[in-house]
């Protein structure tokens, strides 16, 4: 150390510094400790809960525990049913449209409706071939119809025309508001 005349007091640090140290120092041991004591708790609250269900099941009844048992597929098989029945599909939409578009002087024998696709057959007579051709007309301009195909069309000895036609229906017919 080299020799100095004049003696000077020795520099000290900003009490800020020490401040901050200090702080610092506190906030490491505050979480560390906080750390070990909250799972101390969390581990005793598990212990605890482990206790009160054992307890709680050591408590019920061999009545409870088959009254239960049926309680819970009771409940089984009502959410299934709602499922179900939430998705249901309103066939019996499908007669009043039938019914408004069919033309007065046809008459339909038969008629076979897929859910699933939508596809709808029908069977009829009528008297000559502008009645068809109307009733065609009348199935095409429908909004929830599409894919109209006329087939087995045959002449009948009494001058009656008999076909088939097929459509297909369109999906939101069978939602319960259309």
């Amino acid at each position: 150390m080299p020799i100095q005349i004049i003696p000077k007091s020795e520099e000290r640090q900003p009490f800020w510094l020490d401040f901050l140290f200090y702080f610092s120092l506190f906030l490491v041991i505050a979480a560390a400790s906080s750390y070990f004591i909250l799972g101390s708790l969390k581990n005793k609250a598990e212990k605890k809960y482990n206790d009160l269900v054992l307890q709680l099941s050591q408590t019920a009844t061999p009545q409870e525990t088959v009254l239960e048992k049926k309680l819970t597929e009771t409940k089984k098989k009502i959410d299934n049913f709602s499922l179900l029945l939430n998705n249901r599909k309103y066939t019996s939409q499908v007669f009043p449209l039938i019914e408004k578009i069919t033309h007065p002087r046809v008459a339909f024998s038969s008629f076979n409706l897929e859910v699933s696709s939508g596809k709808v057959s029908l069977n009829g007579v009528t008297d000559n071939f502008q009645t068809l051709a109307q009733q065609v007309a009348a199935l095409k301009s429908e909004k929830f119809i599409s894919g109209v195909e006329l087939f087995g069309l045959s002449a009948a000895k009494d001058g009656k025309i008999s076909f088939g036609v097929s459509f297909t229906l369109d999906q939101k017919i069978f939602n319960k508001n259309e």
